[in-house]
């Protein structure tokens, strides 16, 4: 979900849940867990040609695995 403010600065969240491998399956998660987490993202155009993007987020299931380097 994404937030306009103004005509050069956007905020966004979304949540995410990504489950555990099947056996016999590859992996689609770090570790094998279920994760549950949640992301917020801004991004301010300074330019047609140049944008700063900023994202930081945090796990909420499986944070041992996840949460290794929650800010980007």
């Amino acid at each position: 979900m994404w937030r306009q403010f103004g005509e050069s600065f956007h905020i966004g969240v979304e949540a995410f849940h990504q489950a555990a491998s099947v056996p016999g399956q590859p992996a689609n998660t770090i570790g094998g867990k279920d994760t549950i987490g949640f992301n917020v993202d801004a991004v301010c155009h300074l330019s047609e040609n140049w944008h700063v993007l900023a994202s930081a987020g945090d796990g909420l299931q499986s944070q041992s695995v996840t949460n290794r380097c929650p800010i980007i």
